[in-house]
């Protein structure tokens, strides 16, 4: 009787130790996922800083300074210039 008890704790001990084994590899798999999105994120995130500080700097170079100044102020800009800065300006009439 003593050797089925042990030989029944045995197979049960051995049907944990695959559980866990199978619970580790699912776990090691989420977790690659994770990373390789986390990293997808933080590309994209990076990318999105660049395109700012480009923007950035690009309001800072002389010739969109002047751009600027002769349209007003950028706060004075009419809302379509400001949403889409490469559309073409509409001509000025001499009328005050």
């Amino acid at each position: 009787m003593a050797d089925n008890i042990e030989n029944l704790v045995l197979e049960i001990l051995r049907q944990l130790g695959g559980d866990i084994t199978s619970l580790r590899n699912e776990i090691r798999h989420g977790f690659n996922r994770v990373e390789i999105r986390l990293g997808n994120v933080e590309q994209s995130l990076a990318s999105i800083f660049g395109v700012v500080f480009r923007l950035k700097a690009g309001l800072r170079t002389p010739n969109l300074m002047a751009v600027t100044q002769s349209m007003g102020t950028i706060g004075n800009l009419k809302r379509d210039r400001v949403c889409n800065p490469c559309a073409p300006a509409k001509a000025k009439t001499g009328k005050s």
